[in-house]
């Protein structure tokens, strides 16, 4: 489950415009 996290955090961060 944890490299399914790190997959879908990877698609949010490049989706999602998050502030540094």
């Amino acid at each position: 489950m944890a490299q399914v996290t790190i997959l879908q955090l990877n698609i949010w961060m490049s989706g999602t415009k998050v502030p540094d």
